[in-house]
């Protein structure tokens, strides 16, 4: 049996916005006609984007993507009443499995997730790509053992390549020692995590590049 990807973004943008040329229409079902969801559904679908390069945080645009349905709710088992909006971005994928990004966007959470999905309309697996930055914010000129720690700008996005998904989170911060005056700027905690899908439609980790530096874990670092 031949299965189909797809990955659900719910908050990024993309690098390489190559739209779907496809003049196809998606159908306005029922309640009813959910309970029977035809096995062509995603391939129906006008996508806003197919197959990025990459996706991130700074260019994500809620305007260009596509919102669900009452069966693509269903269809990826959205039962959850804190979720107030979930969008398509791209579909990456429909060769053996459906591969979709799609947009989650809840309060003070909005993230982006790959879902997997067969032929059969059937969910198979699904990870969060990246996650809005939002919360506490982090004090300025923390003295930790005889230099001042700032952060800098935080990064988020994901990649994509011959059957590779990478998720990218790193945190860079200036530090500025208080007896010489130097300043270093420096990754103080990241999480690269490159996943493959196997044949049996679910994402493997083939990579994990993560660390956290001690001065990025003090509590007192927000207000």
């Amino acid at each position: 049996m031949k299965y189909i990807f797809i990955i659900v973004i719910f908050s990024l943008g993309c690098s390489r916005n190559e739209k779907r040329t496809e003049n196809s229409e998606t159908k306005t079902l029922t309640k009813e006609t959910c309970d029977s969801i035809p096995k062509n559904y995603l391939h129906n679908i006008n996508f806003p984007f197919s197959r990025l390069d990459s996706l991130s945080e700074a260019n994500i645009d809620t305007r260009q993507y596509l919102e669900f349905g009452m069966c693509d709710n269903l269809l990826f088992k959205n039962d959850r009443t804190d979720i107030q909006t979930l969008n398509y971005i791209s579909l990456q994928d429909s060769i053996d499995y459906y591969v979709v990004l799609v947009f989650r966007q809840m309060d003070m959470e909005n993230c982006v997730f790959m879902y997997s999905i067969d032929k059969d309309n059937k969910l198979i697996d699904s990870k969060i790509l990246f996650c809005e930055t939002g919360g506490l914010d982090r004090q300025s000129d923390v003295l930790i053992k005889g230099k001042i720690v700032n952060t800098l700008t935080q990064e988020k996005k994901a990649v994509f390549s011959d059957n590779k998904y990478v998720s990218i989170d790193r945190e860079f911060f200036t530090i500025r020692d208080t007896l010489t005056k130097e300043t270093i700027t420096e990754i103080g905690q990241q999480k690269i995590i490159e996943y493959q899908l196997d044949k049996s439609g679910r994402f493997k980790i083939t990579k994990n590049d993560s660390f956290e530096k001690e001065y990025s874990k003090v509590k007192y670092w927000y207000n």
